[in-house]
């Protein structure tokens, strides 16, 4: 579970200050099954609450679900 959390969180976050320093940024992470099955979905949400107040949106797609 840390290496499919992680491997999504940590590069999610780095470019925030990027974005937050252009106004406006998108992060897509892309899970497999893992999203609906394990808690992964929880993390698109979290980051989106988090970026809000920088105009950046995150996703989560999951294609095989």
């Amino acid at each position: 579970m840390s290496v499919n959390l992680d491997g999504a969180f940590y590069p999610s976050r780095a470019q925030r200050p990027g974005m937050r320093r252009r106004g406006f940024g998108r992060v897509v992470n892309v899970f497999s099954l893992t999203m609906n099955t394990g808690r992964l979905g929880a993390l698109p949400f979290s980051l989106a609450r988090e970026a809000m107040a920088d105009v950046v949106t995150v996703d989560g797609v999951a294609p095989a679900s």
